[in-house]
């Protein structure tokens, strides 16, 4: 079942994923989730699309050459010479968000174009949003200012989500090392009397 809600239940929900998908890769966790809205909203919900709903495409990524995964026909909004028109096109079709969300960044890593446009040396979102223009990623003319708008008002909330990565992995940790030291003690009570 797709994923559907708020931009703050998604950040809630995801942002701290997000975050963990995007180390170290050069992609800009408040880039991909502001993304993610401009391309899966419907009505202001997030991944109300038919798209993300029908296919778990929250980023609107085509089929493409490379692609051999299972696919999805539908028609789509592109701005061709200036008009905007509906086209039929072919689109990737994921098991989950999540699923999607890894298919982005490889997506980007994999096609040479972002490199060369300078998405992953961008040190802010609006650099990265303009150098994914650059690439080609959308056609609507003010695509880069698009994300960046979408991403102004909910950039100390993503930015909160770093945190609580950072916490839920201090957690993890404690709770493998405590489980280590219980596993210790229990042996050592059995088979060191």
């Amino acid at each position: 079942m797709a994923w559907k809600g708020s931009r703050k239940e998604f950040i809630n929900e995801f942002g701290a994923y997000v975050h963990k998908v995007t180390r170290g890769t050069g992609i800009l966790p408040g880039t991909l989730i502001a993304q993610l809205f401009l391309e899966s909203s419907s009505k202001g919900i997030v991944g109300a699309s038919k798209l993300s709903q029908d296919a778990n495409n929250y980023f609107g990524i085509k089929c493409g050459g490379g692609w051999d995964g299972p696919r999805y026909f539908i028609e789509t909004r592109e701005v061709l010479n200036g008009r905007s028109v509906m086209v039929p096109a072919c689109f990737r079709k994921y098991g989950s968000i999540k699923d999607s969300i890894q298919d982005y960044v490889l997506f980007l890593q994999e096609n040479p174009r972002y490199k060369s446009a300078g998405v992953f040396e961008a040190k802010t979102v609006k650099e990265q949003a303009q150098a994914l223009k650059r690439a080609g990623y959308a056609t609507a003319p003010g695509y880069a200012d698009l994300v960046f708008d979408v991403y102004k008002p909910y950039a100390a909330l993503i930015d909160q989500q770093k945190t609580l990565m950072a916490g839920f992995s201090i957690k993890k940790t404690i709770g493998v090392v405590l489980l280590a030291s219980a596993a210790t003690i229990i042996y050592n009570k059995i088979f060191k009397k």
